[in-house]
């Protein structure tokens, strides 16, 4: 099964043309890279739509859409933020939302202030 690499020109420009793809399409699915925010200002519910719009603009640009996303994995910097993610989250994904998996992650590996970053397997339909 062939692989096409989603990269969407001008959105991230500090990923272009670097060691990661902003998506993947095999068959009729779509898989993306963790997604965060532009920047990290601002509270977790900021982020997380912030993330989601980002998640959402990759996935329009691979033919798919947040409707068709059918698994989420969430990570988290901090897993008191957990109720309020899920604030800004279930805006995104209002009713049949996709399965989810949500982790709390540390380490110094994440960019300093961001709080939560998103990777998605979505349908093409």
């Amino acid at each position: 099964m062939k692989k096409t690499v989603v990269m969407v020109k001008g959105k991230f420009p500090w990923l272009t043309g670097r060691f990661i793809a902003h998506a993947n399409i095999v068959g009729d699915l779509v898989y993306t890279m963790g997604v965060g925010a532009d920047d990290y200002k601002g509270d977790i519910k900021r982020q997380t739509e912030e993330t989601l719009k980002n998640l959402e603009y990759i996935l329009k640009e691979a033919g798919s859409s947040l409707a068709n996303v059918l698994k989420v994995t969430v990570f988290l910097s901090d897993m008191r933020d957990y109720d309020s993610m899920n604030d800004a989250y279930l805006k995104f994904f209002p009713i049949d939302p996709p399965a989810r998996t949500c982790v709390e992650v540390k380490g110094p590996g994440a960019p300093k202030g961001q709080l939560v970053e998103i990777e998605a397997v979505a349908a093409r339909l």
